[in-house]
């Protein structure tokens, strides 16, 4: 049975904001089961060295190396103009990194995109209680 890790804490939060001021947690912008283009957290215009990382709720280890997803929902802020976007997006074992992904020249409307974990990669998983995701935004 399938099983989805969601955002559940704020673990680092180095210039990003959300997109309304409501609430203080930014991982409750970004928990949705569907989702919502109108909830979401951003970086300043232009991003210098921004970090954001979530704590992942816990999941149960499926034993198995197959059918580990990262999927994430991302857009250039329209004010960023034509300047280039860059996104590292991280699979993180508490400070262990288990996969780095280069999400290059973002576009400009909000797109899904995901990575299938290797076997290797998933295999490197040996805590699912502790799973953070990493975002870091730069302009180019």
């Amino acid at each position: 049975m399938p099983q989805f890790a969601r955002p559940s804490a704020d673990t680092v939060r180095t210039g990003w904001t959300e997109d309304d001021a409501t609430t203080d947690a930014l991982w409750a912008e970004i928990d949705e089961t569907s989702p919502s283009d109108t909830d979401y957290i951003k970086t300043p215009t232009p991003p210098g060295a921004n970090e954001y990382e979530t704590l992942l709720t816990t999941v149960t280890d499926p034993l198995s190396s197959t059918g580990h997803i990262m999927r994430w929902r991302r857009r250039k802020q329209p004010a960023s103009g034509s300047s280039d976007i860059n996104l590292v997006v991280r699979l993180m074992m508490t400070s262990t990194q288990i996969v780095s992904r280069a999400d290059n020249t973002l576009p400009g409307t909000f797109t899904d995109t995901s990575y299938t974990l290797s076997a290797g990669e998933a295999d490197a998983i040996t805590n699912y209680a502790d799973l953070r995701l990493e975002f870091v935004a730069t302009q180019v």
